[in-house]
């Protein structure tokens, strides 16, 4: 049986599940909410398609001369 690799998704889905939980049921799940964090966030640090996106964003919404003249919602969005 192989397993597939988590993706960035599959942790993003994951926190927001843990997230409307703690909203229902207290802070009981907070360590699994922290965890999937700190997960989602070296998730998008190693993955150097996700920091193009994200710097993709920070240029676009800081705007002037940081903003790249192109369509980066077309950008953002393709894999």
């Amino acid at each position: 049986m192989s397993r597939r690799a988590v993706t960035i998704d599959d942790l993003d889905y994951a926190l927001s599940v843990v997230a409307y939980a703690m909203t229902r049921h207290g802070d009981v799940y907070a360590p699994i909410l922290e965890r999937l964090e700190a997960e989602l966030d070296k998730a998008r640090r190693e993955d150097p398609m996700e920091r193009a996106r994200a710097i993709l964003r920070d240029q676009t919404l800081r705007g002037g001369r940081n903003a790249i003249r192109v369509r980066t919602s077309a950008l953002l969005s393709s894999e």
